[in-house]
């Protein structure tokens, strides 16, 4: 009998082991996969920054990994070890967070003309650990309106301790508008040259500028696999004077009620007034027939 409840023993702890097993296995074949994605920008050929994006994969579509804490850094030595931490970020709701290089990796930026980024995050309890990598080569941007309505960009890269012409970049020109661009002319994108020049025709002659007349010129590189995203801009004089006229304290339809028009409130008031004197006079005919009906009550 001994023998019998010990070999059932020795069944039950091995099938206990085996789905303990099971259970932490699929414990960690549950988590999810992130992608990490670094976009590269540059305003007006001052500090650039990175953003950070976190994703992942659900049915066939992306959607952001908020909260993950997300460490960065700049260029690897030969033996493949990181030469420099630009920080440790947590995106947002959005999937996406902002870094900015830090001024103590100045003597590192300036000392080659081309540069790799790295972004690692841990695995946690939800998703696995990720990584995402970026290469970009130095490069600037610049515009030029000394021709009259005609707009000049410059494209350059960092070879060899000189800046030289790039050829072949696209482009986009336009106007800034609050937080969009208006493009300058009929084409969407236009196209460097051998001399690295993208030349642009100003269309837009009655486009409202400030109180001088003054519009923001912006040239944009955008997500190019060798420079990344780019931004120049500049100020011309280039737009029609506009000079803003405030309707505060005048009668307009969107003023306060202190200030409704006349002709409104003359409508309103028409509208109010017909509404109940068509009820009262309602009224009083049911009271002058309740009263006819009393008399021919009485007189019978």
């Amino acid at each position: 009998m001994k023998p019998l409840i010990s070999k059932y023993f020795g069944m039950l702890a091995l099938m206990l082991v085996l789905f303990g097993s099971t259970v932490v296995f699929a414990q960690g074949a549950d988590k999810s996969n992130i992608t990490i994605d670094i976009a590269y920008y540059v305003l007006n050929n001052r500090v650039p920054y990175l953003v950070i994006t976190t994703k992942t994969k659900v049915e066939k579509k992306f959607i952001p990994v908020e909260n993950m804490s997300v460490k960065v850094f700049m260029d690897k030595d030969s033996s493949g070890n990181m030469l420099g931490s630009i920080g440790e970020v947590k995106t947002n709701y959005k999937g996406k967070a902002v870094v900015m290089l830090p001024p103590s990796m100045k003597s590192n930026w300036d000392a080659l003309e081309r540069h790799s980024f790295f972004a690692t995050s841990a695995e946690t309890k939800k998703y696995g650990s990720a990584d995402g990598e970026l290469t970009i080569s130095k490069a600037r941007i610049s515009i030029d309106t000394a021709d009259d309505r005609n707009i000049k960009v410059i494209v350059t890269q960092l070879k060899n301790k000189e800046w030289i012409p790039v050829k072949g970049v696209e482009v986009k020109i336009g106007i800034k508008r609050f937080d969009s661009y208006l493009p300058v002319g009929d084409e969407p994108t236009y196209t460097t040259d051998s001399l690295g020049v993208a030349t642009a025709e100003f269309k837009k002659n009655k486009m409202p500028g400030d109180k001088t007349g003054n519009i923001i010129l912006v040239a944009r590189i955008e997500e190019n696999d060798q420079f990344g995203n780019i931004t120049a801009e500049k100020q011309a004089p280039w737009g029609a004077n506009y000079v803003y006229t405030t309707t505060y304290g005048e009668r307009t339809l969107w003023s306060t009620r202190l200030r409704t028009p006349f002709w409104l409130l003359v409508l309103a008031y028409s509208i109010f007034l017909s509404v109940w004197g068509t009820l009262i006079y309602l009224i009083v005919l049911l009271l002058k027939i309740r009263k006819l009906g009393k008399l021919d009550a009485d007189q019978v």
